[in-house]
């Protein structure tokens, strides 16, 4: 039941976010793309949007920080994300990574056709204020990168390493929500109307923040509860921009984001309510080094060979002294 509380509570308020927030693009927009402040569409946004933040600022007080007993060789990290054996965290966190993969041939394409443009109106001699396709084409490199990153913290969470910086690869998706967000305030910065991508801008910031939090805790440097509000948010603001219809590119971005959110708020809740076994755990990381020095014999046996005869020479030097 513990995992079930956050995911569920931020699924549900991101469902009714999405609702609210297509009627208010039908009944509180203008013709212009100009939206009244005080149609009752906007204020129950903006109200949805103050009661999740409080909501989810509640559910953290409520919610351990901190693990009590760290087990040597066992980081702080490893104690919040470990999803050893956790199916469902590897599923969710595998998707969020091939819907951010996906969304990269998408921007290759848009900058590929704002580079036409941008080249047609350059050869007329007409200088305009338009983008030339560089942030799109940055933007999917970061993309690919960030399906990296995430790829390889879900693996190190649910192989349970033991060295606590498995999650620093989340500055990778971190980086590509910074370019996304360049390229989203170029695209709409002349738009006279803030409500039209005011809450994409919030939910790409969410999510940069919500990866940023994440990475810290490898160094540990974030906080438990604050990643776990700016994992809420992120999911509600990302239903809010996926519900305005932002195209398929920023379309995948946001729902690698929001199944990133959701990923962590089913394990690390849960691990901090109901830690796991200290001796469980140093057990798992014994055997995972043991592992890992096995297979490192067995890819490179000349190495061990030359030390272990460097190490027979040295002991007969020592027995021929005595």
């Amino acid at each position: 039941m513990e995992r079930l509380k956050w995911p569920a509570a931020a699924a549900g308020l991101a469902v009714l976010a999405g609702l609210l927030r297509r009627w208010q693009i039908s009944a509180a927009f203008d013709e212009g793309g100009l939206v009244d402040g005080t149609h009752p569409a906007t204020i129950a946004v903006i109200a949805l949007l103050a009661g999740a933040a409080a909501l989810f600022l509640r559910m953290g007080l409520l919610t351990r920080d901190r693990v009590p007993m760290e087990p040597k060789g066992m980081s702080r990290w490893d104690l919040i994300f470990g999803a050893g054996d956790d199916i469902v965290y590897l599923g969710v966190m595998a998707a969020a990574a091939f819907c951010t993969a996906g969304a990269a041939p998408l921007w290759v394409s848009k900058g590929m056709e704002l580079r036409e443009i941008f080249r047609w109106y350059a050869q007329m001699g007409e200088v305009r204020w338009m983008s030339s396709g560089l942030f799109q084409f940055l933007l999917a490199l970061c993309a690919a990168a960030g399906c990296a990153g995430l790829l390889m913290s879900a693996r190190g969470a649910y192989r349970m390493c033991g060295n606590g910086r498995e999650n620093v690869w989340l500055l990778l998706p971190m980086l590509t929500g910074c370019v996304w967000l360049l390229e989203t305030y170029q695209s709409n910065a002349a738009h006279p109307g803030l409500w039209s991508y005011g809450p994409l801008l919030l939910a790409v910031v969410c999510g940069v923040l919500f990866y940023l939090e994440c990475a810290g805790l490898s160094f540990e440097q974030g906080k438990a509860r604050r990643m776990f509000w700016l994992a809420g948010m992120t999911v509600v603001l990302s239903a809010i921009a996926l519900s305005d219809g932002p195209g398929w590119g920023p379309a995948l971005l946001l729902l690698g984001q929001t199944l990133a959110a959701l990923a962590a708020l089913w394990e690390a809740p849960a691990n901090l309510a109901h830690p796991p076994r200290a001796e469980w755990l140093g057990k798992r990381a014994g055997l995972l080094e043991r592992r890992h020095a096995l297979r490192e014999r067995e890819a490179w046996p000349e190495d061990y060979e030359e030390e272990e005869a460097s190490e027979d020479a040295a002991i007969q030097e020592d027995e021929d002294h005595v």
